[in-house]
Order: structure tokens, then sequence, then C-alpha cells
């Protein structure tokens, strides 16, 4: 394929041993595994059998460089994201926080704990007295 760079190695082991050398395949694999065995680990054992632990693929296309999207950095509160309210124990009691849907947090946003942001695969617990202000690029700055 075009454009394409393909890199195949193999995870060795001389038989026995809990540790590997990625080295890279083809048939001075075993020569390559000795060698980088003998630099790393002082010695090399060419009589001992070896064995691969490990087959490795890997792929690499050039593509054009990403630039990231920048929103412009207003002064907002997160009240268009909130959710509602919940009840979190935080600091040895239950308090009432406000729950934020982190896809509609804006940059500007700023708000403090306790909180919660909300999102598909995970949650930022912001403590009580803490303060999140979203960046141009959309990451959640929190100052504890």
């Amino acid at each position: 394929m075009a454009g394409v760079e393909v890199e195949r190695t193999v995870d060795v082991r001389y038989v026995g041993q809990g540790y590997e050398i990625n080295v890279a395949y083809g048939e001075d694999a075993a020569e390559r595994f000795h060698a980088a065995h003998e630099q790393r680990y002082g010695f090399a054992n060419r009589e001992r059998r070896l064995e691969i632990v490990n087959v490795r693929v890997r792929f690499r296309v050039r593509a054009e460089r990403y630039v990231p999207v920048r929103e412009e950095v207003r002064v907002g509160d997160g009240a268009a994201a909130m959710r509602g309210e919940k009840l979190i124990y935080f600091e040895g009691g239950w308090m009432k926080a406000r729950v934020f849907d982190r896809e509609r947090l804006r940059a500007g946003d700023s708000f403090e704990g306790p909180a919660l942001v909300a999102e598909y695969t995970s949650a930022t617990v912001v403590p009580v007295g803490a303060r999140v202000v979203v960046d141009a690029l959309g990451n959640l700055v929190v100052e504890v």
C-alpha cells in the first residue's frame, strides 16, 4: 500500500526466562536478540533455545497535521450545561452538588465545587472549593 509503513517485530526470550526483548523480525532476529541481550545484561548464550512470546505488526500512515478547533472564550457559568443536582458524599457528609453535562459546557464556563461533570464514559468530581474553567480547546482545568 502506498504511503503505509509496516514494522514487524517479535518479543523473544530464552526458554524459561521471565522477560522478553523486542527485536526487528527477520532471518537475523535471533542474532539481534543475542546482541541486545548482551548489551542489556552483559551476556548472551547462543547455545540456549529461544522462544517467541509475541509477534507485533505496526502500521504507520502519514496524515495531515491535526489542528484542534479553538472555541471563542466567553464568560459563562455552565448553567446551560446543568443537568440538575444530586446528593454526593464529600468530606464526611452528603452535600448537594450540581451535575453538569460535559458535552454542553463551552469555552469560558467556570464554576466551583462541589460538582460533578458527567459524560458518556466517565465523570469528573469537583471537590468542595475547587474551581473548574473550560479553556478554548474544551479542556476542563480544575484548580484545587
